[in-house]
């Protein structure tokens, strides 16, 4: 993967990486999670994850364990701070327990890292606790980092909230537009050779 992708110093605490499938956004997120000291909660709406971060040029298994249900990610994350993967089984509720708990996260440092957003929520819906969460992350001390082929499925006000922007190769055009709102030269991320990844840090709210 050939990036420039190192973290801003003052830690961002949302990060979006947006691309078509398999050009690697997923794997920087993991990159960028297990880099981090917080605990990582690590949701995959499709339940295939096997995390595997590069580290040193290479892919490595990160060995997380998979909670099976959401008092199981209570003791994994919360409680014994060893982090882990989790598939929600009801997709709103479940999602919005989880978006509950970030929220009222006081006790240490959680990474809440979402994998192709568009599988859990829409334009049309997201947790009302995540948007509270998202906005106030400093206070609640939760970093969120967010994969998503298609940026047009998160609402304008989540988007206000990003710090920086990893953007991959692109093609589609409902998603180009949603870019152009931050950057003007979004038309070229379909033109990026696979696996190559821009890094844009954001200094004002998109235009809309």
């Amino acid at each position: 993967m050939r990036t420039t992708t190192t973290p801003s110093k003052e830690t961002a605490r949302v990060r979006l990486y947006v691309g078509t499938q398999q050009v690697g956004k997923s794997t920087l997120a993991l990159s960028h999670a297990y880099e981090s000291e917080r605990v990582p909660l690590l949701v995959d709406p499709r339940g295939t994850m096997v995390p595997r971060p590069l580290v040193d040029g290479k892919l490595r298994r990160w060995e997380l364990p998979r909670a099976t249900s959401i008092a199981d990610v209570g003791r994994l994350v919360y409680r014994e701070r060893v982090g882990c993967v989790y598939t929600p089984a009801r997709r709103e509720a479940d999602f919005d327990l989880l978006c509950k708990a970030a929220l009222n996260e006081r006790t240490g440092k959680i990474l809440f890292l979402i994998d192709e957003w568009s599988l859990l929520c829409s334009q049309r819906w997201a947790p009302e606790s995540l948007e509270d969460a998202m906005r106030t992350c400093a206070h609640v001390n939760v970093e969120f980092l967010i994969t998503t082929q298609c940026p047009q499925d998160i609402k304008s006000t989540l988007r206000n909230c990003v710090n920086e922007v990893y953007t991959f190769q692109c093609p589609d055009e409902n998603a180009q537009k949603v870019l152009r709102q931050w950057f003007p030269d979004a038309h070229t991320f379909g033109q990026l050779p696979a696996f190559s990844v821009r890094k844009w840090p954001i200094s004002s709210p998109p235009r809309h």
